[in-house]
């Protein structure tokens, strides 16, 4: 499956080098979201987007009081 993006590598390598954080229940507020709006194939697709970018992110293991890089 093709994943079309809006942002580039690059736009996202310069907003990861941005200083801040974020708690992990942030994450699953954009889950929970994701699954109203998308249903599982929208968490899939952005999972997908993220690996293709560099940066995989798998929303479910994502600790609620972790902090992650904003």
């Amino acid at each position: 499956m093709e994943i079309k993006t809006k942002i580039s590598k690059e736009e996202v390598e310069r907003l990861i080098s941005l200083p801040g954080r974020i708690i992990g229940t942030g994450f699953i507020d954009d889950l929970d979201f994701l699954l109203k709006e998308k249903g599982e194939e929208g968490v899939e697709k952005v999972e997908e987007a993220m690996t293709e970018l560099g940066y995989p992110l798998k929303y479910r293991e994502l600790k609620d009081f972790k902090w992650y890089p904003f």
